[in-house]
């Protein structure tokens, strides 16, 4: 008899979780007005990139990055000399088309309609001026050791 009672309370407790669960599931969102058209309009725009980091310390620059999980927002923001398409084919990005005759020097034709995002000119002195920065020592770049691996002449500095 008390099995019974057991079983009959379990299922008119699990009919009253139902409803409940079902009543509340079923309740609009209450939110201001002015919060929710920033919502819609943030989620229709063509121009907005959410990104979540996973980092307690997050860098922007290039050149401080330690881990590849922390330069994948940076890969979002800057674009280099060349890129990689899905295949992970090198495929043109700033520079449009590059030439090499000793595989030792290396010239990249940029594309003259590549700026900032103030507006002005990416210029090859801008790439010049980045490696400088990366073996500069005082910078302490953990990528410059890359360099040295690489085998790139003047990456290390006396």
């Amino acid at each position: 008899m008390k099995s019974l009672q057991a079983v009959t309370f379990v299922k008119k407790i699990a009919k009253v979780t139902a409803c409940i669960l079902l009543i509340t599931s079923c309740d609009q969102l209450i939110c201001p007005q002015s919060i929710q058209s920033v919502w819609v309009e943030n989620r229709q725009s063509d121009t907005l990139l959410k990104r979540a980091i996973y980092s307690a310390v997050f860098q922007l620059d290039p050149h401080k990055i330690k881990a590849s999980a922390d330069a994948a927002p940076l890969r979002d923001l800057l674009v280099g000399l060349t890129a990689y398409n899905r295949k992970g084919d090198v495929v043109p990005a700033i520079a449009q088309n590059w030439f090499t005759e000793d595989e030792k020097e290396w010239l990249f034709i940029l594309d003259e309609k590549a700026v900032w995002s103030n507006g002005q000119p990416v210029t090859a002195q801008d790439f010049v001026a980045s490696w400088r920065r990366l073996i500069d020592p005082q910078n302490h770049s953990v990528l410059s050791k890359y360099l040295i691996y690489m085998g790139i002449e003047k990456c290390k500095s006396d």
